[in-house]
């Protein structure tokens, strides 16, 4: 667990999943259930790009995006301060509290990119 894991003071909910689509699904109906329609459809859609113009990389960026979720969605914390921000960003109108949750919102997922990587 990295220093930044550690000032959220929860421990995960479940280990992080390798970045394939069967593992990933699984996570998400374990961790927030509401998002698997949207899973299957983001799958579907990248599966369908695959398919329609043989290029890997739909798939990798598919995966890589719910490996983000659930590197967020499995620290409950972590999960609830997101929402938060997401939530300032949404409704505030004062461009320095916007820009404010918006760089922490990058940090915290940056953080996620990081732990999937293994770094």
């Amino acid at each position: 667990m990295t220093a930044e894991h550690a000032e959220w003071g929860d421990e995960p909910l479940i280990p992080m999943p390798p970045l394939k689509i069967r593992a990933l699904r699984e996570a998400v109906a374990v961790l927030s259930p509401t998002f698997l329609p949207e899973f299957q459809q983001e799958e579907d859609e990248a599966l369908d790009w695959v398919a329609e113009n043989l290029q890997p990389n739909a798939v990798r960026l598919f995966l890589r995006k719910w490996a983000v979720f659930v590197a967020i969605e499995r620290r409950p914390a972590l999960a609830r301060r997101l929402r938060e921000l997401e939530r300032v960003v949404a409704r505030s109108h004062d461009p320095e509290e916007i820009r404010d949750a918006g760089t922490e919102i990058a940090r915290l997922r940056a953080e996620a990119h990081r732990e999937i990587a293994g770094e």
